[in-house]
């Protein structure tokens, strides 16, 4: 059971581009009652190359730098073949993305373009944006805003203020879900320089910015359904407040304990897909 949770752990990236991309394309069809089946599942095979690129480039480039794998005696043992499929796959999803710009404007170049930066240079050099307190903000950037509005504007070919605020939604869960799956390595990635923000703030104040994003979570939330940017159907999403609350408090009790602490690491996980299939299925509704 703790193998499939660490194996879940650590791959649950490669997945969490998905339900952004589902939410940007259902936002669309709720607004404008139209969708393009041939655009969404061109753009959903360059996100899910974007993805394995993602997930090839972090495995092999950790395993060079030393980082999760301080520990582990098969840390050199990533075959260069995993580089040139990251490689590959980048490839292949700058290919579809040029295609799309093409077809529906330049502005999917950009939203490419940025995407592109946030995966490659996540833990890739020179940037090695993880390793100096930025890798944080291209999670949040890249999994919130990015995907959600680039999706968006692949069906409507327009973004707003709307979807825009519905994002950061997605923006703030996915960071405190990167931030607590970073408590547990905090040692292992101050020995190997990685910067990220639990080692500069030490894990006792990143427990406190991990709060301080799930209340950010659903005050965007509440802030969405004054504005009538959320359907009705979607108010069932609060039905998890207090277990989120539950799980922010008792972070700050378990931080320091990482048996203790991996249910927060897993609660953080259900609110995410919780909150995500919720608003999907609302808008879709």
């Amino acid at each position: 059971m703790f193998s499939f949770f660490r194996l879940l752990r650590y791959r649950f990236f490669l997945f969490a581009g998905i339900l952004p991309f589902f939410l940007g394309a259902s936002m669309s069809f709720s607004a404008h009652k139209t969708f393009n089946f041939y655009y969404f599942a061109v753009a959903f095979i360059g996100i899910a190359l974007s993805l394995v690129g993602v997930e090839t480039f972090n495995e092999y480039f950790d395993a060079r730098l030393g980082s999760d794998r301080v520990f582990l005696e098969d840390k050199e043992n990533i075959p260069d073949y995993i580089f040139y499929l990251g490689c590959l796959a980048f490839i292949l999803a700058g290919i579809i993305a040029g295609y799309l710009s093409l077809k529906i404007g330049l502005s999917i170049a950009v939203f490419a373009i940025l995407g592109f930066i946030a995966a490659c240079f996540y833990v890739g050099p020179p940037l090695r944006l993880a390793y100096r307190g930025f890798g944080e903000f291209a999670i949040f950037f890249a999994y919130g805003p990015l995907m959600v509005l680039g999706s968006y504007y692949v069906q409507a070919q327009r973004i707003g203020l709307g979807p825009f605020l519905v994002s950061l939604i997605f923006g703030f869960l996915i960071l405190a879900l990167a931030l607590v799956n970073e408590i547990p390595d905090y040692y292992q990635d101050g020995l190997v320089g990685k910067k990220n923000l639990v080692v500069r703030l030490g894990k006792q104040r990143a427990i406190i910015l991990y709060q301080a994003v799930i209340f950010l979570s659903f005050l965007m939330l509440a802030i969405a359904f004054a504005l009538k940017l959320i359907p009705i159907f979607s108010i069932l999403v609060f039905l998890i407040f207090p277990f989120a609350v539950y799980t922010a408090l008792k972070a700050r009790k378990t931080y320091d304990k990482a048996t203790q602490f991996i249910p927060t690491i897993r609660n953080t996980l259900i609110i995410y897909l919780f909150v995500s299939f919720t608003l999907i299925a609302g808008y879709l509704i």
